[in-house]
């Protein structure tokens, strides 16, 4: 695992399971994207202006956006894969 900068107060964390590259979006310490198979899914802004514009970023439509709580279940589902169940 390693953490990308990609502006100001939003990060990535990469997550790599065998040939596998994932990624969790984190505005601030939030969660707010998942990266995993080509698919990016992103969270509708529930929360500031600032992490509207991080999640405006990833070019992603305003009409595919997903519930935060979603995002969530998905970045714990990726790290359970690769630090197993009992460890997330």
């Amino acid at each position: 695992m390693s953490l990308e900068k990609i502006h100001r107060e939003f990060r990535a964390l990469v997550v790599r399971n065998g040939d596998r590259v994932g990624r969790i979006y984190f505005s601030y310490s939030t969660p707010v994207a998942v990266e995993t198979e080509g698919i990016v899914y992103v969270a509708k802004n529930a929360w500031s202006k600032t992490t509207g514009k991080h999640l405006n970023m990833l070019k992603m439509g305003k009409t595919d956006r997903l519930p935060p709580s979603m995002i969530e279940e998905l970045a714990i589902e990726m790290l359970q894969e690769v630090l197993g169940n009992d460890t997330v």
